[in-house]
């Protein structure tokens, strides 16, 4: 069954099997050619093989794309049975591609890829359908960059080659430490290693975050990837301290504080009120990510408040996110989430006089400042995992040069 797998790669530096020497015309066109030596009467039979990439189109369907080469609905039934749940086929985006095979203009296989590592194929042997994936070679580069900030972290990846996945992944794990609208200076200096993969097919993709650096006038912060004995990668200190904190302080990237804990004059009420979090003004649709590990006990409208979601996480911690225009996906109540997990976007619902997220930390029902959180963490290395994080760390300070350059970077697929 591999020959299959390996027919329906556009491009192979594989040896062709005895079938794939034959003279298969593989975009749109058709050929006849000797196929397997056989002798059927004493003579040598022709074997008519077609090969086409298929594109599903916006608002096409499986069925419009596949009816045309006889394939009935149970069938796609079936393929869809196959697939799942490495192929949600009911939520497939347009541009998908799918090989296929014809014999005899009978369709005898279909492969698709299901991930950057893996593609599936759906082989008909006799008058059944059997699934077969194939896995991707993978190798991994490290990948460097060196970026000055010249105004803000929002505008940075704005202006700039940086990929947006890296810049996310950058955020994420700065965010235990730093006031993104209040610590960053201009002139301060990001220095980040991450990795660059590569699949057998020659198609790239920006990998994990390895190593964030921030130089600056408020913070001289490294930050370093590492995975533990029991396969848990987070980022550590150089010491080996866990660099992660409860909660974190900003959980929407890219935004302004437009206003801060402690009394204020509400703009619509009228009067002074203790204002008991934190406002941050964003784009529309900015996503809003739950702060930390925990479980949803609100996800609906809320008076005043609007759309609303509310997390309880351990030790007595609360936090809410008001004002949001609507709901992450799979966010309903009594569903645990992670930290740095979308939970909705930024909005101006409920009573609000424009776009931004109302962010409240509350500890056993008081509400408290969420920028007097503190990134500390007492969690460190074992003494057997030191030695290794120690070669490690010396490996990444160590890298000067790029081995892709950040113009190369943003060509990469960026895949879920």
């Amino acid at each position: 069954m591999l020959f299959f797998l390996q027919g329906c790669e556009e491009e192979s530096n594989a040896t062709p099997t005895e079938v794939e020497k034959t003279d298969i015309v593989t975009e749109k066109g058709e050929s006849k050619a000797p196929s397997l030596q056989r002798e059927l009467d004493g003579s040598l039979a022709l074997e008519t093989v077609h090969q086409e990439v298929l594109t599903l189109r916006s608002g096409q369907t499986l069925t419009s794309l596949f009816e045309p080469l006889g394939v009935s609905a149970q069938e796609l039934y079936l393929f869809a049975k196959l697939v799942s749940p490495d192929i949600k086929v009911d939520k497939l985006k347009s541009g998908v591609q799918f090989t296929i095979t014809q014999e005899h203009n009978v369709l005898t296989k279909i492969c698709t890829k299901s991930s950057f590592k893996t593609e599936i194929c759906l082989a008909k042997v006799g008058s059944e359908w059997h699934r077969e994936d194939q896995n991707f070679d993978v190798t991994s580069q490290l990948a460097t960059a060196s970026v000055q900030i010249e105004s803000s972290l929002y505008e940075l990846v704005s202006n700039s080659n940086v990929s947006m996945d890296v810049f996310n992944q950058m955020m994420l794990a700065l965010s235990h430490f730093v006031d993104f609208q209040r610590d960053i200076r201009q002139g301060d200096t990001l220095n980040i290693v991450y990795e660059v993969l590569e699949n057998s097919r020659g198609e790239r993709q920006v990998g994990e975050l390895q190593q964030v650096a921030l130089m600056g006038q408020l913070h001289q912060l490294a930050l370093y990837r590492f995975t533990d004995k029991e396969g848990n990668s987070a980022f550590y200190h150089k010491d080996g301290t866990l660099a992660q904190s409860f909660l974190l302080k900003t959980p929407v990237d890219g935004a302004k504080l437009s206003s801060k804990f402690g009394k204020r004059h509400h703009p619509v009420l009228g009067y002074t009120r203790l204002h008991k979090g934190l406002d941050f003004s964003a784009p529309l649709g900015t996503p809003v990510m739950a702060a930390g590990n925990g479980k949803i006990v609100h996800a609906s409208r809320a008076g005043s408040f609007g759309n609303m979601v509310k997390i309880k996480h351990n030790n007595g911690y609360t936090t809410l996110y008001a004002h949001l225009k609507g709901f992450g996906k799979g966010v309903k109540v009594g569903k645990k989430v992670k930290q740095g997990q979308v939970i909705g976007y930024l909005g101006n619902t409920g009573l609000s006089q424009s776009r931004h997220l109302h962010y409240e930390v509350h500890q056993f029902d008081k509400a408290i400042n969420p920028l007097s959180l503190k990134g500390v963490s007492d969690v460190q290395l074992t003494t057997r995992e030191k030695p290794q994080f120690n070669v490690w760390v010396a490996k990444l300070d160590a890298l000067h040069s790029a081995t892709v350059s950040m113009t190369d970077v943003t060509q990469i697929t960026e895949e879920e």
